[in-house]
């Protein structure tokens, strides 16, 4: 059976044949990949929001140790803690 095109199975009469299922593929690779730069960014945005509260904790406990409101054997103790 000939397609409308001239070809054997290819046409309407065939569901356009391999060209409809590349075309899905397509987009399901495209799909894929949008997913794939998604999940990095949100990686990428959550650690660096991790850090950001890392850094102000050792900020404040620098402070606190500075001015004399904990003991450095305390001052060690929390900073190994917030390192983890």
């Amino acid at each position: 059976m000939l397609g409308l095109s001239g070809c054997p199975g290819y046409g309407p009469i065939t569901g356009g044949g391999m060209w409809s299922g590349m075309g899905i593929g397509m987009i399901f690779m495209g799909v894929a990949w949008i997913l794939a730069i998604a999940l990095l960014i949100m990686f990428i945005v959550k650690s660096s929001k991790k850090k950001q509260n890392n850094n102000l904790a050792l900020e404040i406990l620098n402070k606190r140790f500075a001015s004399g409101e904990i003991s450095e054997e305390e001052y060690v103790k929390r900073k190994e803690v917030l390192r983890k």
